[in-house]
């Protein structure tokens, strides 16, 4: 965690589902998150598989207007977004979370994210994965919404 004039600055891994949610529902809670994020100069954080998967998902099952939030967004955010990592970077993680959602937690742990931002429960937030041991949190929009509102950043 970096510090900006006096306040934390977060690097947070956005899951593709905070992408979808937010192009579908902008008023929702990945919407609102990603609006009080990007006001708080925070670092997000993602990789390209996040990206072709919220394109691909878009492209099929989302109004037009959804696909023109997420080129908004795109516009809007300084979004980092890696290379995909390797089976290697992948090992250490195989044993806490399905093959399909491995290279999201191998990423975010690289990256070096303070937070994991998914509305994904199934997977997610498992006991599996709370005993990990992890350096980073995972963590629900509306979840990251109350602790940055908690140490003074209001919600939008």
């Amino acid at each position: 965690m970096n510090t900006v004039g006096g306040m934390s600055r977060l690097r947070i891994f956005l899951d593709a589902n905070i992408f979808i949610s937010a192009c579908r529902s902008p008023k929702g809670d990945a919407g609102q998150i990603i609006e009080t994020l990007h006001k708080g100069r925070h670092e997000l954080v993602t990789i390209r598989q996040v990206i072709h998967q919220v394109r691909r998902h878009l492209a099929k099952k989302a109004p037009k207007e959804a696909g023109q939030r997420l080129l908004e967004l795109a516009e809007k955010l300084s979004l980092e977004v890696n290379p995909d990592p390797n089976p290697v970077q992948c090992n250490p993680y195989r044993h806490l979370i399905a093959d399909h959602d491995l290279p999201v937690l191998a990423a975010a742990v690289i990256a070096g994210c303070d937070y994991l931002l998914t509305l994904d429960d199934k997977d997610f937030f498992s006991r599996r994965l709370k005993r990990g041991n992890l350096p980073l949190t995972i963590i629900r929009p509306v979840d990251l919404q109350r602790l940055l509102e908690e140490h003074g950043e209001l919600r939008l």
